[in-house]
């Protein structure tokens, strides 16, 4: 029996607040754990299956050279039963943890609507937030620049007679032609992403069964101009 990808790698996000979404992920986790272990374990145990019986094969010869009786395979027997054990728990947890996976799903189902009320609401709040945080950083931003193009005038006045704007570039973020980005054009960029969160839910595709729904790697994949 071999697990699907899917049950080995269902993560329910931290943020879903339903307790018996919550108690089954859990359920569901620590299993996991304990197949993760058992399965190394089973490693292990093949390790030294193989390990007994070259020692049980050694002994053999021995008595063969020595004109003694077969000494039987006591190491392999004993490794064979220890093997057979770790593998009937190893066979028991992949099926207790297709039901654990089958009881998030149905966990999952049975309150999606509400979560999903819930986690878009918190996508409204968390968009405003972003572009009220930007507003504040770009109003910042253009009162250091302010600042800075002041500061100058009043240093090098009378030589200098007007003030001209300070262009505040990022120095280890290069733009398409190898100069320091702007900082205008970076803020632009994040302004940008204020509308990710309904461009992505838009064009999100329909994940596989098997596949992790990952919306930043996708955002990442495609980006602004694929979206």
């Amino acid at each position: 029996m071999t697990m699907s990808a899917h049950t080995q790698n269902l993560a329910v996000p931290d943020s879903i607040e339903s307790t018996k979404v919550r108690e089954a992920s859990d359920e569901h986790a620590r299993l996991l754990v304990m197949y993760r272990t058992t399965d190394a374990e089973l490693r292990s145990a093949t390790t030294a299956r193989d390990a007994a019986t070259a020692q049980d094969r050694r002994d053999y010869a021995d008595a063969l050279s020595a004109g003694k009786n077969d000494p039987g395979t006591p190491n392999t027997d004993k490794a064979e039963q220890t093997l057979a054990q770790v593998e009937r728990k190893r066979d028991a947890l992949e099926l207790a943890i297709g039901e654990a996976s089958a009881a998030v799903t149905e966990a999952v189902l049975d309150d999606r609507d509400v979560l999903l009320a819930k986690a878009s609401q918190d996508v409204d709040l968390g968009a405003s937030q972003y572009r009220d945080a930007l507003d504040a950083l770009t109003g910042a931003h253009a009162a250091l620049a302010q600042a800075m193009a002041t500061r100058a005038w009043l240093t090098r006045f009378p030589e200098v007679s007007a003030v001209r704007p300070t262009l505040l570039v990022v120095p280890n973020l290069l733009a398409r032609n190898g100069d320091p980005e702007n900082v205008d054009h970076v803020f632009a960029a994040l302004r940008d992403l204020g509308d990710v969160p309904t461009r992505i839910a838009a064009a999100m595709p329909e994940a596989d069964e098997d596949d992790a729904l990952d919306a930043t790697a996708y955002w990442e994949k495609n980006g602004p101009q694929k979206v």
